[in-house]
């Protein structure tokens, strides 16, 4: 039993040799930006946020932890969804994603998951 450990532990080292984008893609890799408007929706301000993935390696399945989100302004499903997923699960564009929304306060979002895929 321990040979197959210590064989899955060389392969897993192997692997970040080949395919070295895995293993420096992470969370952290996954840029938030956001600011006000200026506006208001609903009478709360407005922001807008803007989702990058700074990794050279593609990040799809982008999800977030967005418990406790709320919002006047309505967020199109495709961009962010209500289980927290970013643009329909597919990889995040180079020039990443943008949506708005309408609160009392700024929302910290903060990246749960997400799935790496390099070339």
């Amino acid at each position: 039993m321990a040979d197959i450990f210590k064989f899955l532990a060389v392969l897993a080292v192997f692997a970040c040799f080949i395919y070295p984008g895995h293993a420096q893609c992470t969370l952290s890799n996954i840029s938030v930006t956001q600011k006000p408007t200026g506006n208001l929706f609903g009478g709360k301000p407005e922001y807008e946020v803007t989702i990058k993935n700074l990794c050279p390696c593609q990040q799809s399945n982008v999800q977030f932890n967005i418990n406790g989100f709320q919002t006047a302004e309505p967020v199109d499903p495709s961009i962010l969804d209500k289980d927290g997923f970013v643009n329909d699960k597919l990889p995040l564009p180079y020039d990443g994603v943008t949506f708005k929304y309408a609160s009392g306060t700024l929302f910290p979002f903060k990246p749960m998951s997400s799935q790496v895929s390099c070339s």
